[in-house]
């Protein structure tokens, strides 16, 4: 595919796909928001999980809400037609490991830990509210709090979460390039008026 061409397409106007990203987030938000109530049937929260990962998806093989009320498409800048499925699927995926690869170079979860930060959270908003700013006595309660409950620090590490989620990132991009180069078009282009 090295020698394949770009189309010469016109681009649909910026103001336009600036809308309907804005309408699919506004979408994709309230979905969301109505899905984090537990009175809110199963299927309408597996369906909000499911939104965020599959945007590209729907955006390059169906056209989303926002694309479609305002009249744009995406095509392949390439070929000016629809982008392959099993293209669109590998730059999806590629995207989607970003996120699942930097969950697994956080550190385990650790309950105990966790409950003695929400302790000295509870504890240190007390010292704050009972002592006044600057006072001796605000300074001892906070050591003594420290040397009480002593809050494990929260582990990060950033030597190998930092470089495998760039790494991941410049990944999709390259493999974006490459595969899929996609532009939002007109859906219907304007009728040449000329006489």
């Amino acid at each position: 595919m090295r020698g394949m061409q770009e189309l010469r397409v016109d681009e649909a106007p910026r103001w336009r796909s600036m809308l309907a990203g804005l309408f699919d987030a506004g979408l994709v938000a309230g979905v969301l928001w109505l899905a984090r109530d537990r009175r809110t049937p199963r299927a309408l929260r597996v369906a909000a999980s499911a939104l965020a990962p599959t945007g590209e998806l729907v955006r390059e093989q169906l056209g989303s809400p926002g694309q479609r009320l305002l009249g744009l498409r995406t095509i392949d800048r390439r070929t000016g037609m629809r982008v392959a499925l099993w293209r669109t699927l590998v730059v999806a995926g590629a995207a989607a490991a970003a996120p699942l690869l930097t969950r697994r170079l956080m550190p385990r979860e650790d309950p105990e830990g966790d409950r003695r930060r929400e302790q000295m959270g509870r504890r240190l908003g007390e010292i704050h509210r009972l002592y006044p700013m600057d006072s001796d006595a605000r300074q001892d309660a906070l050591r003594r709090a420290y040397e009480e409950i002593d809050p494990p620090p929260i582990r990060v590490d950033l030597v190998r979460m930092v470089p495998a989620t760039i790494g991941v990132g410049i990944l999709s991009r390259r493999l974006r390039r490459r595969l899929a180069p996609t532009v939002e078009v007109l859906a219907r282009p304007r009728a040449d008026h000329s006489p």
